[in-house]
């Protein structure tokens, strides 16, 4: 993990936002960073998961030990588990079971110590009753990654078709499956918008005040043109939140592909948007 928490004794009596000194506050807000994801195991089942570093980097800036983080979309479990080694506890909700299990798994590979993790399979969708039944207090922080419209379902993309004979041959998965209350399955772009408003909405509702929200995502190519993914996912969330600034996480060891080679431009997106929103 990038950020290391350091003794008590080096973090400024005036922050009480997290337990990092002040020399890896300031290394945290750079507007843009590298992460090359290492092996992934036995989450490679799962496909598009993120890098245990950076939701470890983010935990870390915006918790303090003890704190309750909540992800949205779990998918294989990473933020559970990072929850857990950081001693935070941690709610997850993961639609697919498989996934869920995958995660309950994961998590249970890892001692248990003072703090709580729950992996819920259910609809996101359905975020207050399942805080109401599980008894779960307001939400310190949440980080999360929806799917990238119905991206995984778009097949003209050489690099998507790469990637899912690759996978295919490996007998792992190459999208999110089939189930109709996926919001990834969603095909009309505003009625994907529409979704994503829905449980960000209920995450709003829940979080306690001057909590911060992340949510990585993406812009994408689909049909001949560009969808501002990210950029509209900033300006609908911003009628509830507050967006704070966004961080850039750049992959620099992406393949490239010749998309529109020698008769039109279409770029090789090798980056995410990390989006930082607050309750105020």
């Amino acid at each position: 993990m990038a950020l290391i928490e350091k003794a008590k004794s080096l973090v400024h009596p005036r922050n009480t936002l997290n337990d990092l000194p002040t020399v890896d506050w300031l290394k945290a807000t750079r507007s843009w960073f590298m992460m090359r994801p290492k092996g992934r195991g036995s989450k490679i089942s799962h496909p598009a998961s993120f890098p245990e570093e950076l939701v470890a980097n983010y935990i870390q800036f915006f918790t303090k030990k003890n704190a309750l983080v909540l992800d949205t979309f779990l998918g294989s479990g990473t933020t559970t588990l990072v929850a857990r080694q950081l001693q935070r506890n941690a709610v997850g909700i993961e639609l697919n079971k498989k996934y869920a299990e995958l995660s309950q798994e994961r998590l249970n590979e890892f001692p248990e110590n003072n703090t709580k993790q729950l992996v819920i399979n259910d609809d996101s969708r359905n975020l207050k009753k399942i805080f109401k039944k599980q008894g779960i207090p307001q939400i310190d922080f949440c980080i999360t990654s929806p799917p990238y419209w119905n991206q995984l379902k778009n097949k003209g993309l050489k690099n998507t078709v790469d990637r899912s004979k690759s996978r295919k041959k490996l007998n792992l998965d190459v999208d999110y499956g089939s189930n109709s209350k996926d919001i990834g399955m969603i095909d009309e772009y505003d009625s994907f918008l529409d979704a994503q408003d829905e449980i960000f909405d209920k995450v709003y509702d829940l979080m306690k005040p001057r909590g911060y929200l992340l949510v990585v995502t993406n812009n994408v190519y689909k049909g001949g043109r560009m969808w501002p993914l990210a950029f509209d996912t900033v300006t609908r969330l911003s009628k509830k939140w507050v967006p704070k600034d966004e961080q850039i996480w750049c992959q620099d060891s992406r393949r490239l592909h010749p998309f529109g080679m020698f008769h039109s431009y279409i770029g090789n997106r090798a980056h995410h948007y990390c989006l930082i929103f607050r309750k105020e």
